[in-house]
């Protein structure tokens, strides 16, 4: 059996997850509040790749959840995988879970971005090394959370048949102190670290429209926009950088992820530091298209 926290984004990991159940022959069941699962959620989510959507009643904070993960985990000793998408929320709830239940876990990451049936796998792209999570043949649990960018979109079959179930949170002493897992937007759970930032030029910026453009791109991809300057040091995650002048490497920021770089003139710097890299006059019909 597969759980999915389908909660705080991990919605999207169902197809992943239903991927590696086909091919293990296991079940995949999402995990989620009352609260988050109206009735057309639920059904989506066994259309995205659940056999069962479970929803507990009553989850309000992060020691509410890793309670009732890990008692979950302890009634059904035939799981396999626990996944999650990686952000503050999802990767506090299965930290504890990993403390109150480390007799059943064989491997604990957070922040993968490739997994089989056989590995997970870890990069660390400053230090230009990755983690590898390997398989065992032991019939221990192993629990991941996943870059939201290294989740691809899942297929939905609306075919797909499967129940929904009621669960309840065993009563247990006040947990006040406990982060709040209720009433959070997207940007309050999500990995930071998964969202694009457009990196744009201060010269490319000073004109209005180039700017709204830039905007727009952002607004689409739910993106960050930072101007270019020597204040800013480090970018993390994807970035796709707008008519960025710099012509040493030391006037740019450290990336440390995936870079794309739109310039109109070949002689700068993070042109040659990109892995993908375009030269173009008209760099606003460029991001119309995107």
């Amino acid at each position: 059996m597969i759980i999915v926290l389908a909660e705080f984004g991990g919605e999207k990991l169902l197809g992943k997850a239903r991927e590696v159940a086909d091919t293990l022959g296991l079940r995949v069941v999402a995990v989620c509040s009352s609260e988050y699962a109206t009735n057309d959620l639920s059904q989506k989510m066994i259309s995205l790749g659940a056999d069962e959507v479970m929803k507990y009643a009553g989850l309000t904070n992060v020691f509410e959840w890793s309670e009732a993960l890990s008692s979950l985990l302890k009634d059904l000793q035939q799981i396999k995988f626990l996944f999650a998408t990686s952000g503050l929320i999802s990767d506090s709830i299965l930290g504890r879970v990993y403390a109150l239940s480390r007799d059943r876990i064989a491997s604990f990451g957070t922040g993968i971005d490739s997994f089989s049936e056989n590995e997970a796998k870890k990069n660390l792209r400053s230090l230009g090394i990755s983690l590898c999570f390997k398989s065992t043949s032991d019939d221990k649990l192993r629990i991941f959370s996943f870059k939201s960018s290294s989740i691809p979109e899942p297929f939905e079959d609306t075919s797909r048949y499967g129940k929904t179930t009621e669960a309840k949170v065993k009563s247990r002493a006040p947990t006040k102190n406990s982060p709040k897992t209720v009433g959070l937007e997207s940007k309050d759970y999500f990995d930071s670290s998964s969202n694009l930032t457009l990196l744009v030029g201060k010269t490319f910026a000073r004109r209005k429209d180039n700017l709204k453009a830039a905007e727009r791109v952002a607004s689409k991809y739910k993106g960050n926009i930072l101007i270019h300057d020597s204040k800013v040091e480090e970018i993390y995650g994807p970035c796709l950088a707008i008519d960025v002048e710099a012509r040493q490497q030391k006037e740019l920021p450290r990336f440390h992820g995936e870079l794309i770089a739109i310039n109109s003139s070949e002689d700068q710097a993070i042109s040659r530091l990109a892995h993908t890299s375009a030269i173009t006059e008209d760099i606003s019909k460029v991001l119309e298209q995107l």
